[in-house]
Formats: structure tokens, sequence, C-alpha cells
């Protein structure tokens, strides 16, 4: 899969995510960290049944598109879900969890909210240590970069 091939998925991801009222999401660009994944995707769910359906949204969105899943949690009774398709990591924590494990406090991580709503999102995506920033605005479904 072509790097802006991940990105857009990733990006496709936040949308569902955002669709079905998934909370404080981060993207962050892992490339150049010493893992061997190019994103991170985090999201909170607020119960049980939140976490549970943000998961199956988007395992079936990895299914459609054929985008091989390395790794899914398939519990029920879980405060952090993991969803790994190898090049791509999706986090479905509790609040509790996200404050407990909370990546953005980490050394090598620097992660940026993604704002907005569906219909105009800005989504930025920043590298571990470092202040440059890809920045995209999504307006009906079409990414545009911002310079």
């Amino acid at each position: 899969m072509l790097k802006t091939d991940v990105l857009n998925s990733v990006k496709e991801i936040v949308e569902l995510l955002e669709e079905k009222d998934g909370e404080n999401i981060v993207v962050l660009d892992m490339e150049d960290s010493e893992l061997m994944v190019d994103y991170f995707v985090i999201v909170t769910g607020n119960s049980e049944p939140h976490r549970v359906a943000l998961r199956d949204q988007v395992v079936r969105y990895l299914k459609d598109e054929d985008i091989p899943i390395t790794f899914y949690d398939k519990g029920q009774s879980t405060d952090w879900m993991i969803i790994d398709a190898g090049i791509f990591i999706v986090h479905i924590f509790s609040e509790e969890s996200r404050e407990f494990y909370d990546y953005s406090h980490l050394s090598f991580f620097t992660s940026v909210p993604v704002k907005g709503s569906v219909k105009k999102r800005k989504v930025e995506v920043r590298k571990p240590n470092q202040t440059s920033t890809e920045v995209y605005f999504c307006v009906s479904g079409k990414y545009e970069t911002v310079t």
C-alpha cells in the first residue's frame, strides 16, 4: 500500500469514527519512530457498547477495503481495544484508560486532536518530536492540503 493510500485510509477511518461520535480523535504519524507502523489513530468511546460499535465500524471498513487485519480485540468488556492493520493501529479507549495510558505525554509521541465536524474538519498529522504538521481540510468528503 502506498503512503498516500495509507493516509487516505486513515482519513476515512477518522471520518467513520466521527460519524459514530468517537471522542477526542488523535492521529499520530509514527513513521519516524522505532515502531513498525505508519500511524496510530486514537479515539475515546463513552461506554462499552459505544467502543464495540466503533471497533465494528473500523473492522467493517478494513474488510470492505481489503486491508488485512493483523489483530483486533474481539471481546466485549475491555477499556482498551486495538485494531492492528499492520500499517496503522486504531486504539479505542474508555475515558479512564485513555487518561491512564495517555500516549500524548510520552516523550516520543506528539499528538494533535482532530477538530471540526464531518462536513468541515481540520485533520492535523504530526510526527513525534517535530513541529512541522501536514494540515488537511475536509469539506464534503474531499481533503485538500493547506500550505
